[in-house]
């Protein structure tokens, strides 16, 4: 076992291999998990408790955690950083670092869930309206929009997404997020205005020399040119969506991405044929209590429609009368038996 005083640098790059390359962790998250374990070893060391590794106790862990609660911290806060010690010291125990967790006894804080914000469906069209889809990152930036607020995607999903992810039979769109060991996969329709969008950023993607197994979405130039295959992360969804919000006039006490496949969930409820299960089924949700963190809008639903294309009918007139024609043939209801 280590016996040298704690070094959170010491195993900080391999803590980010592990979880990047075997748990398939976002950089955003790695990063903000270094940023708490730094904050740890800090509180350390204001305390003189300078120990090896092998000495962090659960009593130490706990203290820190109360220490967090009186500088401000809210529950989630504390729960999220109570994740990262758990991740950095079961990774030690794997790694043979030290023999026991000092976190595994500690039991989950029971954070508060607030409910999410979502968008109205005028505010959705102005932020549509607001990208150039004539230039790839206008267009690239109404993709994941479209990802978002059509298909209720997970951040995570849409910066994982390839271009072989993208099925088309030549009439009809899907998209399909593989299965892995934790997540069970799922093909999500999409009509045909929206589809056309997504099938003309892979076709400019596959004509840049891009190959199958390289992401869907990219980074941008400040020129708006693609910096070849840099997948865009997180933060970058971000930063465009509130950047939309501001030009498209939005008024809002805080604009994230999430909000987008909340948005989704909800318009769901007004399709036809669209059961909680059936609606946990698109969104990749497992039980019933992640649905309802999801289903904020509350009001009684006064109009329901047949399929999503009709929820959405002002979208096909958006832009380009090819967008509104190639989506009035479709014949398609973009309900779940479509999916």
């Amino acid at each position: 076992m280590d016996t040298t005083p704690i070094s959170i640098e010491t195993h900080l790059e391999g803590f980010g291999r592990h979880y990047r390359i075997l748990q398939g962790l976002q950089e955003s998250s790695i990063a903000a998990y270094t940023a708490d374990l730094r904050e740890f070893v800090t509180w350390r060391t204001g305390n003189a408790q300078n120990g090896p590794i092998s000495e962090v106790s659960r009593q130490e862990v706990e203290q820190y955690l109360e220490w967090c609660y009186y500088q401000g911290n809210q529950d989630s806060a504390r729960a999220t950083k109570l994740i990262a010690l758990r991740n950095f010291f079961r990774y030690l125990v794997y790694s043979g670092v030290i023999a026991a967790d000092p976190t595994s006894d500690i039991p989950r804080l029971a954070a508060s869930r607030e409910y999410m914000q979502t968008f109205n469906q005028d505010e959705i069209l102005r932020m549509f309206a607001a990208c150039d889809i004539s230039a790839e990152k206008g267009l690239r930036d109404a993709v994941i929009l479209i990802m978002g607020v059509f298909t209720g995607f997970r951040v995570s999903e849409m910066c994982k997404f390839n271009l072989e992810q993208v099925s088309d039979d030549g009439k009809d769109i899907d998209l399909i997020i593989p299965k892995t060991k934790r997540k069970a996969g799922r093909t999500v329709y999409l009509w045909k205005a929206p589809g056309m969008l997504v099938r003309v950023l892979r076709d400019l993607r596959l004509a840049a020399g891009a190959g199958t197994g390289d992401p869907l979405l990219v980074s941008c130039k400040k020129n708006g040119r693609s910096r070849g295959n840099r997948r865009l992360t997180a933060a970058a969804v971000n930063r465009m969506l509130q950047k939309l919000a501001k030009r498209s006039g939005i008024r809002k006490a805080e604009v994230h991405n999430h909000m987008l496949r909340a948005t989704h969930a909800c318009d769901l409820q007004r399709v036809h044929g669209y059961t909680p299960q059936a609606i946990m089924e698109r969104l990749g949700i497992k039980n019933m209590a992640t649905l309802e963190h999801y289903l904020v809008r509350r009001e009684r639903i006064h109009r329901t429609y047949r399929s999503l294309d009709e929820l959405w009918s002002g979208f096909k007139r958006l832009w380009l009368k090819e967008v509104s024609d190639a989506d009035s043939g479709s014949g398609s209801d973009g309900g779940p038996a479509g999916e």
